[in-house]
């Protein structure tokens, strides 16, 4: 809910300040969280990208820009588009490593990261690289300048795309996530290269569509014998008429 979302920035803004000794005392806004109250919210599906929505949203995401790249960071990365992706440093990407490194001070747990560049990534942030002629992972047009937001953009693409309006940029980072539960990751190596504060959080995604579900129970049926030990039903004996004289 946009309440939870602004309670939480004011919170993390005082945080900031106090730990950069711009302001003294106690964090005020612990006494709007005590006069209002978080809201309870949905536990419902977390939403994620199908991968044709993917090619659909990515195919209308094409430009001179690096908008592109910036979702492919939040698929293939889970980096958080607006705090992690738009202000990721050209230090901060290792390509003979293969890492990307989210500092502690953009990462949304405030836990410095370092997850591992998958091949989708690596020809994405070298190529992103080379074309910036600034500190920036991340331009738009002119190489130099930095993003400050992709939502006009981002909007755009998903209208062209023809996707639901509740596909945000946060929906990259989920989409991470949840392909990374499909895949058979563990829950707390999920966690640690998402930078989730808790085991909790990652079970939002853990949801599986019906086809899911099939395919999984069907794994216990293909290996074993347990339909060739029903005993076989032998067609009945029909008895022999006897024959009555009338």
């Amino acid at each position: 809910m946009a309440v939870n979302r602004e309670l939480s920035c004011l919170r993390n803004i005082f945080d900031r300040c106090i730990e950069a000794k711009k302001y003294e005392g106690p964090n005020p806004s612990s006494r709007f969280l005590k006069r209002f109250n978080m809201q309870k919210e949905s536990t419902g599906k977390t939403r994620f990208l199908t991968p044709a929505e993917e090619t659909a949203l990515l195919g209308k995401a094409k430009g001179k820009g690096a908008l592109r790249s910036i979702l492919l960071a939040g698929i293939n990365a889970g980096l958080r588009i607006e705090s992690e992706a738009l202000t990721l440093e050209k230090t901060e990407v290792d390509l003979r490593k293969r890492a990307v490194t989210v500092t502690a001070d953009k990462a949304k747990n405030r836990k410095k990261r370092v997850v591992p560049i998958n091949d989708i990534l690596y020809p994405v942030l070298k190529a992103e690289m080379e074309r910036s002629q600034s500190e920036w992972v991340f331009t738009q047009k002119d190489g130099k300048s930095p993003y400050t937001s992709i939502r006009t953009a981002f909007e755009t693409a998903v209208r062209r795309a023809k996707l639901s309006s509740d596909a945000t940029p946060h929906v990259m980072p989920h989409t991470f996530a949840t392909r990374l539960i499909e895949a058979g990751v563990d829950p707390r190596t999920v966690m640690e290269l998402g930078g989730w504060s808790s085991l909790a959080m990652v079970q939002r995604y853990s949801h599986s569509d019906d086809k899911r579900k099939m395919d999984a129970v069907q794994r216990i049926a293909g290996d074993f014998t347990t339909l060739s030990t029903f005993p076989k039903t032998e067609p009945s004996e029909k008895k022999p008429q006897i024959a009555v004289n009338q």
